[in-house]
């Protein structure tokens, strides 16, 4: 089975999806926190919802990867 190491996890890439929508990730379209990964739409929708990104990576939400 096919895996990758992503922020110090190992992932297989068939478990890479978003958390919300279960839409497959690729190393460009995710971010992650809260050992949680996101697409970008729903890490989009959480900062809408919280308004910062401080309450999202306060451990509610995704923090952007780099």
């Amino acid at each position: 089975m096919e895996k990758f190491e992503v922020q110090g996890k190992i992932i297989h890439k068939t478990c890479f999806k978003c958390c919300k929508c279960n839409s497959p990730l690729s190393m460009v379209t995710f971010t992650m926190g809260g050992g949680k990964l996101y697409c970008n739409s729903h890490y989009k929708q959480l900062f809408t919802e919280k308004g910062n990104y401080d309450s999202i990576l306060s451990g509610s939400g995704a923090a952007p990867v780099q």
